[in-house]
């Protein structure tokens, strides 16, 4: 799949989730108080999530942290929708997703049924980078999670891939070229592959 980059602009990490201006079906929010474990209000662990605009109930959301012990690093777990007051505890995604390394700032995109997510783990280029594994709702397993490749990639974080409601753009953040503590988010736009190359 290739594409072209629409665009990009450089924000405060601490103000990323408001520059986030891509057409999806819920919004870039700072994970909420009350899905932290009481390892991440510990060490006062934030981040990123997309919070759909609207859960049904069973559907989940999905977020980043640690579990109780804090051991095994940042984890991705998904949370889902009891009724619409209560949400379940969460629950790690497992080791197909979850290395020894660092994983976060998760989002699933559900018309495809692929969760993009960041990585220290797993074939890393160096620092975070976004990976793509598609959820089986048939044998509930991952796939083996796949790197989304240079340049989306490069050897400082890249995170934080939110797609359109179409699939037909994205946007993600990166700290390559940019001073300490601003992130450059980029837009870029899928290119359908020629007829016949499918």
């Amino acid at each position: 799949q290739t594409f072209t980059v629409k665009h990009s602009g450089v924000t405060p990490l601490y103000q990323i989730e408001n520059a986030y201006t891509i057409s999806t079906n819920g919004k870039v929010i700072r994970k909420p108080a009350e899905f932290n474990s009481k390892y991440d209000q510990k060490v006062n662990f934030t981040s990123l999530m997309v919070l759909p605009a609207y859960t049904e109930v069973n559907e989940y959301v999905y977020v980043a942290g640690y579990d109780e012990t804090g051991k095994g690093g940042r984890e991705i777990f998904r949370i889902r929708n009891i009724n619409n007051e209560t949400w379940s505890l969460p629950e790690p995604l497992g080791p197909v997703i979850n290395t020894q390394r660092d994983e976060d700032y998760p989002y699933f995109d559900i018309r495809s049924s692929t969760l993009y997510f960041s990585s220290e783990g797993h074939s890393s280029m160096g620092g975070l980078d976004i990976f793509k594994s598609v959820f089986d709702w048939n044998t509930k397993t991952w796939s083996k999670p796949e790197n989304a490749g240079f340049p989306i990639n490069s050897p400082y974080d890249d995170f934080m891939l939110v797609m359109d409601d179409l699939g037909q753009s994205a946007q993600f953040a990166s700290d390559r070229s940019t001073g300490p503590g601003m992130v450059t988010l980029y837009r870029i736009a899928f290119r359908k592959e020629e007829e016949g190359m499918k």
